[in-house]
């Protein structure tokens, strides 16, 4: 009897990270699916597709593990000197309009961060994906997290017609999170159900505590919902940006990324939530 109950210790870990067959799904201690999860300790960036100027994986800092993701950007001499970040192989496919979700994700601002009063940058974005066919083309994240002077802050728009055009939204809404705070990570936890209409949910936990709650419509009506991205985009250093007309007073930006964990809407908060146990 003991050696049974020794043996379903040992292997709860196991089967807690393991992938369960081809769906890619793996599953916390207490039985949430998780539709994806990176702590990058396998020191790999195969279930990640880059976009722009490459990231590295760094030991340090870390929010758990051995491993991070590290995004730099350095205005004078990157390749791409807007854009740093990644996005989940099957991102597109992932996440399905109308259907409710939890996404995880934790964030290390470093002390060398120099304050850019004039213009912000995002550190975590739910893409949209423009109705080409109807000749849509790429408009403003309809959720985005980002710094802009000392603050986080959250961003949604949204937009019930079947073709958007020229930015011209049905709605958006900022919402100012606190002062970030350098050295150290901030946790992140997304509760979304995708909807340009009524019945659409988005709430937003920074270090557990809910800083956001929201509901009505928070997307675009696209036929494909929103994908994710992590990473460093800094839309007033695109070349020959034409309305950036301050300059800005930094010229490199650093950032770092752990625990992205993505579950469906019945998993709850715990099972995406950086540094909970598993």
């Amino acid at each position: 009897m003991k050696d049974s109950v020794l043996k379903r210790k040992l292997l709860l870990p196991l089967i807690a990270t393991s992938f369960l067959g081809s769906a890619g799904l793996s599953m916390t201690a207490h039985g949430a699916k998780l539709l994806f999860e990176d702590g990058f300790e396998n020191y790999s960036l195969d279930k990640w597709r880059y976009s722009g100027t490459r990231g590295s994986l760094t030991n340090s800092p870390t929010r758990s593990g051995n491993y991070a993701m590290q995004f730099s950007l350095d205005r004078t001499k990157s390749k791409v000197p807007y854009r740093s970040e990644i996005v989940i192989n099957k991102g597109k496919n992932i996440f399905k309009m109308g259907e409710e979700y939890w996404v995880g994700a934790s964030i290390f601002i470093p002390n060398n961060w120099a304050q850019d009063p004039h213009y912000g940058e995002i550190l975590l974005q739910f893409h949209e994906v423009p109705d080409k066919h109807l000749g849509e083309t790429w408009r403003n994240p309809p959720l985005g997290l980002r710094i802009k002077g000392n603050n986080w802050q959250v961003n949604n728009c949204w937009d019930s017609k079947p073709l958007t055009k020229n930015k011209n939204y049905e709605g958006c809404k900022g919402y100012n999170l606190g002062s970030y705070k350098k050295g150290q990570w901030t946790d992140w936890v997304f509760r979304i159900k995708w909807s340009y209409k009524q019945d659409g949910i988005l709430e937003v936990w920074k270090d557990g505590q809910r800083v956001v709650s929201q509901n009505g419509p928070n997307t675009f009506n696209d036929q494909v919902a929103p994908y994710l991205k992590i990473g460093l985009y800094k839309s007033a250093w695109i070349p020959g940006q034409n309305w950036a007309k301050k300059s800005s007073p930094v010229n490199t930006r650093t950032a770092y990324y752990d625990e992205i964990r993505i579950a469906r809407g019945n998993a709850g908060y715990n099972a995406v939530a950086p540094g909970k146990r598993r």
